[in-house]
């Protein structure tokens, strides 16, 4: 699907996924999409009604920058966590080096 934005991370605003199951808002969404762009080249790359993933063009290269991301990732997602890897360092391992980001809202 085409989807008529300027930046990528603006595709999150046009499928209306978001606002349930502690699943941010698509205005939240974006925000927190843009600064991961600017500062990861974060691109989403699947969404679908309770997931999003992103391709990384700027993985994180050293284990303090992934533990300082699994924070961040956290926060937009804390299913992530407590669903899906049990642990912060368990993030972090899985985030170091990943050119992919997967979220989930149960």
């Amino acid at each position: 699907m085409k989807v008529p934005t300027k930046n990528p991370y603006e595709v999150l605003g046009y499928f209306g996924m978001g606002g349930y199951n502690d699943c941010p808002l698509p205005a939240e969404q974006i925000a927190v999409a843009k600064y991961w762009y600017e500062k990861h080249g974060a691109v989403p790359a699947v969404i679908t009604y309770d997931e999003i993933e992103f391709y990384v063009e700027k993985p994180v290269q050293t284990f303090e920058e992934a533990k300082k991301l699994a924070v961040e990732h956290y926060a937009f997602c804390y299913d992530i966590v407590d669903q899906c890897y049990g642990t912060f360092e368990k993030l972090a391992d899985g985030l170091y080096k990943n050119i992919q980001w997967y979220f989930w809202w149960d």
